[in-house]
């Protein structure tokens, strides 16, 4: 299955921790593997909190132009437990 936020994810661990601090040795690659990997982790996180919020906001749109728009949707009536205990009328 393809994932656009895997493959943003692999990208920048690739870029991230394979090619970047493996240039520098000893203690100053280690504190640039740290360094590298936090900002990795931060940039990661913070794709993923766009793509889910920019997927809620399209599929909440999707649904507004589905339901007003188009004039096919039914007007939005609030749950009220007041409408489940009273009979329904005989027509």
């Amino acid at each position: 299955m393809f994932s656009v936020q895997r493959e943003l994810e692999t990208t920048f661990l690739a870029l991230a921790l394979i090619c970047i601090p493996w240039i520098l040795v000893g203690y100053v690659g280690c504190i640039a593997i740290f360094l590298v990997f936090a900002i990795w982790a931060f940039f990661t996180i913070s794709i993923m909190v766009v793509m889910e919020g920019l997927s809620a906001f399209l599929h909440t749109l999707d649904l507004h132009w589905v339901e007003f728009f188009t004039g096919s949707g039914n007007p939005y009536t609030p749950f009220s437990s007041k409408y489940l205990l009273k009979p329904e009328e005989d027509d």
